[in-house]
């Protein structure tokens, strides 16, 4: 009988980098100009617990039942229970070492989803000592320890327990891999970047391991090297992630989004888009991720149209290419209030560029009250709204929008000091 084996281990997400990377142009004079967009630190998910592995054998029949006892518990979440079926369990004589770590591992992950972190430890401690354990037993344990460990502070004993698995001689490839991964995390997080860069680099390496520890991994590196303005190392990484068999789709579209980006900093416009086409028509593709793709490749359509060497012809196919990608985003289901706020800004710029005032107001207002919507956006549509109404002379208004940017909480200084400067000038005039 197959029964599921409980393990909390990290799965961490891909770190994410937006980088400022569109050409800055006048746009309907004084009106902010559109980037891809705005720069933002990198920012790392919490860990959560992986899917269950897989036990294959059991001791009997009479302790595949009580241990069968504890699984199903601990998958209806009833942690109690769990513990105390695989508490029985240990209690028999005669088990097997590596049996006995399996239900210790276990045991520690029920004790850890109860908040009884100390019990847990001291489970997973038991499990990695035991005279004869096998090596992925031992890995199991020491990567579980780490992680409550690091949930609670303890950094430095979290690292030494994730190199102890990975450095385990015998260790599974996927437990090193998963050990070298935690560790890269948390290492970036303590900002020691050039170790974080060496642990991804060595899960590049690491033979057998799993695809998508390799496609991970070549994101951060890639991530880091574009950070450290090494754009032709970062285009490697992600090309890597992109032309490897078996890689996720999800981190395949993040390379290609993250891709584009670097083309753009490299004044490759074509290329960038043609990596953005690849995320929108990816079935696979995350709702945030193709809203993303569609944002930038609007607005590669759009500066291609305000380019001096653009025809009256090629500008309107381009613009009309620019608003069907930010509409797409305002009907994609499932996007963020931030990408459905960021498209109208874009169209509501747009139009203001075509000359067509009373619906680029009617844009930047649908941005400003959109649930939810991020300082940053709000305050660069209350400009940009607020340029609009002084040309129509509705100076009271243009006033309120510029004084509303000032009230903002957590406004950018750049918005805070333009809608200052507006309001100067204003009352200089």
């Amino acid at each position: 009988m197959i029964i599921a084996l409980a393990l909390l281990v990290v799965i961490i997400g891909l770190i994410l980098f937006a980088v400022s990377t569109s050409k800055k142009t006048n746009v309907g004079g004084n009106l902010i100009n559109l980037d891809t967009t705005d720069v933002t630190s990198p920012a790392l998910p919490n860990s959560r617990q992986e899917s269950h592995a897989w036990l294959t054998s059991v001791e009997n029949p009479t302790i595949d039942a009580m241990y069968n006892t504890g699984s199903k518990a601990f998958d209806t979440h009833d942690f109690s229970e769990a513990v105390k079926s695989w508490s029985a369990v240990l209690a028999l004589p005669n088990l097997s070492t590596a049996f006995q770590a399996e239900v210790l591992i276990n045991r520690g992950a029920a004790y850890a989803s109860l908040g009884q972190t100390d019990q847990a430890i001291k489970d997973w401690t038991q499990a990695s000592e035991m005279p004869g354990v096998p090596s992925d037993m031992a890995a199991k344990a020491l990567i579980n320890r780490g992680l409550s460990r690091n949930d609670s502070g303890q950094t430095e004993k979290a690292i030494d327990d994730w190199t102890r698995a990975a450095n385990l001689k015998d260790a599974p490839p996927e437990a090193v891999a998963k050990a070298l991964f935690n560790r890269s995390i948390l290492r970036y997080n303590l900002k020691q970047f050039v170790a974080a860069m060496a642990d991804w680099s060595q899960i590049i390496n690491v033979p057998g391991a799993p695809v998508e520890y390799i496609a991970k991994a070549s994101v951060n590196h890639g991530d880091s090297n574009w950070q450290a303005g090494k754009l032709t190392d970062a285009l490697v990484d992600y090309s890597r992630v992109i032309n490897l068999k078996g890689s996720p789709p999800v981190i395949v579209a993040e390379a290609l989004i993250n891709s584009g980006k670097v083309q753009i900093q490299k004044d490759d416009p074509l290329a960038a888009s043609t990596n953005w086409t690849r995320v929108i028509e990816m079935p696979e593709s995350l709702p945030e991720q193709k809203a993303e793709a569609l944002i930038n490749r609007g607005i590669v359509f759009y500066q291609a149209g305000i380019d001096d060497q653009t025809s009256a012809k090629e500008q309107a196919q381009l613009f009309s290419r620019a608003i069907q990608d930010w509409v797409a985003v305002i009907t994609l289901p499932q996007v963020s209030s931030e990408q459905v706020a960021d498209a109208q800004f874009n169209l509501g710029v747009l139009h203001s560029t075509k000359g067509e005032i009373d619906v680029a107001i009617s844009n930047f207002t649908i941005a400003i009250t959109t649930p939810d919507v991020p300082a940053k956006i709000s305050a660069k549509a209350l400009i940009n709204r607020g340029i609009l109404l002084q040309k129509k002379g509705k100076t009271n208004e243009a006033m309120a929008d510029f004084k509303h940017v000032l009230e903002l909480p957590d406004v950018p200084a750049e918005y805070f000091e333009k809608a200052k400067q507006f309001l100067q000038n204003n009352k200089q005039s």
